[in-house]
């Protein structure tokens, strides 16, 4: 897991979604990881139910369609990691990368950037339940060692998140980079470079 924070303005979603997403997916040096797939969500992005949106964006044909099982379907599973995370995790989840690494040949990971991540406390629609459930998911998920979590944060929005046990384990330690503000000179690249192109 891996906070992105910094002022509105300052680069962080184009950072994880230009520049550290695309350098896992294509740089990687674990030899046991055969194939990258990626999932691109905010949290108002997947609905009301944001874990139940996520788990449904996690098993999609593109990203790992062994999570929807054979005989149980998603809505089980969606049902496990809120009410058992970890049991969750290594009956259904470890399992349906297990079966994924088969039919590829190896090792599959999963990359999940969670962008605008302050949606979950600025959006009345969110309440903190739901909050509990969706990070005490993501650190379910980022736990498992499958799944990758890479998260923006308005800097403003970084009290709130403090607050959140979920979010201060997950940011522990080397879990939070901020994501200082474009000097004068990076400014000017960031307007004429794509202009020019």
């Amino acid at each position: 897991f891996l906070l992105l924070s910094g002022a509105s303005g300052s680069g962080k979603s184009s950072l994880a979604r230009a520049g550290v997403l695309p350098s896992i997916m294509e740089n990687e040096l674990d030899e046991q990881v055969t194939e990258w797939r990626d999932v691109i969500a905010t949290p108002l992005e997947l609905g009301g139910d944001p874990l139940g949106g996520l788990v449904r964006r996690l098993a999609a044909d593109d990203v790992l369609p062994e999570l929807r099982g054979e005989s149980d379907g998603l809505e089980d599973l969606i049902e496990g990691l809120r009410r058992d995370p970890a049991l969750t995790i290594r009956l259904r989840v470890k399992d349906a990368f297990a079966r994924a690494a088969k039919k590829r040949g190896g090792g599959v990971r999963v990359l999940l950037l969670l962008d605008q991540l302050e949606e979950l406390f600025a959006s009345t629609a969110v309440s903190a339940a739901v909050r509990t459930e969706f990070l005490t998911g993501i650190e379910a998920l980022a736990g498992s060692g499958h799944v990758w979590v890479l998260a923006t944060l308005r800097g403003d929005f970084w009290p709130q998140a403090q607050a959140h046990p979920v979010l201060v384990r997950l940011t522990s330690g080397h879990g939070l980079l901020p994501v200082l503000p474009p000097e004068t000179d990076a400014l000017r690249r960031l307007i004429e470079e794509p202009a020019r192109l």
